[in-house]
């Protein structure tokens, strides 16, 4: 679970991993989004537990390659939204509004945050990369 303090769409982080009930990702197959090229939603019979969430999976082979390489496929920002962490906020984020970028998952909060961030998502990545341990789980900046 992740407690969160409102302030237009943000929130105070203090889990590593975004999570909803369902999981990281909302229960969708962090794998898929590299392999499949689409979100596909994850199996209750196909989890495991990485950086204090559960992650779902479509296959035992996602799983698999997972449990090999979490950091590879694990989301950018614990899944948080990418645009808001490189404004240095976090938001939650939605597993329809994502991107692979260099070999990175990066997640969204909605389509108009996601069409705001894709045409400079460059200068917002490194933003974002910049914000991380300073605006990530337990920080005090909220905007």
């Amino acid at each position: 679970m992740v407690a969160y303090v409102v302030h237009e769409n943000a929130l105070f982080a203090r889990e590593a991993v975004y999570s909803t009930p369902n999981g990281a990702i909302d229960g969708f197959d962090p794998v898929a989004f590299h392999t499949d090229g689409e979100a596909i939603q994850g199996s209750k019979d196909f989890v495991t537990e990485y950086r204090g969430a559960t992650w779902r999976f479509a296959s035992e082979s996602h799983k698999l390659l997972f449990l090999h390489a979490p950091e590879k496929y694990a989301p950018q920002y614990g899944g948080y939204c990418a645009f808001a962490m490189a404004n240095g906020y976090t938001a939650r984020s939605d597993p329809d509004n994502w991107t692979i970028e260099g070999d990175r998952l990066f997640l969204n909060f909605d389509d108009e945050t996601q069409q705001k961030w894709h045409p400079d998502r460059t200068a917002l990545i490194e933003r974002a990369d910049a914000n991380w341990p300073r605006s990530g789980p337990g920080s005090q900046d909220v905007r």
